[in-house]
């Protein structure tokens, strides 16, 4: 998981605004996730740290791999959410909605996080690249 850590931005997104208009987000909620980051604060064996406006409210959270949570969704929605580790290459984050299911693959290939987002038979791709610490 160590290949997480740090602090990556968006270079690069395929579909995004069209699955974030199905999701009823607003213009500005749009213009911040264009341009967001996300950094993985600390990383262990069974917990993560991640700091994103793309997933939680308020910005950061401390998860334990496996164990369902609750939270608040992009659009308001109280939801059940759920990270998993299929290898420490690959986090898989599945919100369950009331009425459907939103699954981020994020995955390190080629030195990128590549996270993909699917739900309703539509898919988002975004591409992140590490900063450099300061």
């Amino acid at each position: 998981m160590s290949e997480f850590a740090g602090k990556w931005k968006l270079v690069e997104q395929e579909n995004l605004d069209i699955m974030l208009s199905a999701f009823s987000v607003s213009e500005e909620q749009k213009k911040l996730l264009n341009t967001m980051t996300i950094e993985y604060i600390s990383v262990g064996p069974q917990q993560i740290r991640i700091r994103s406006p793309l997933y939680f409210s308020p910005g950061e959270i401390d998860l334990t791999f496996g164990e369902e949570f609750d939270q608040t969704g992009i659009d308001g929605t109280m939801i059940k959410a759920i990270v998993e580790k299929p290898s420490d290459r690959k986090l898989v984050y599945t919100q369950k909605h009331p009425i459907l299911r939103v699954v981020t693959t994020s995955e390190i290939k080629d030195g990128f996080n590549v996270m993909v987002i699917s739900c309703l038979g539509m898919k988002a791709t975004l591409k992140f690249q590490k900063m450099r610490a300061e």
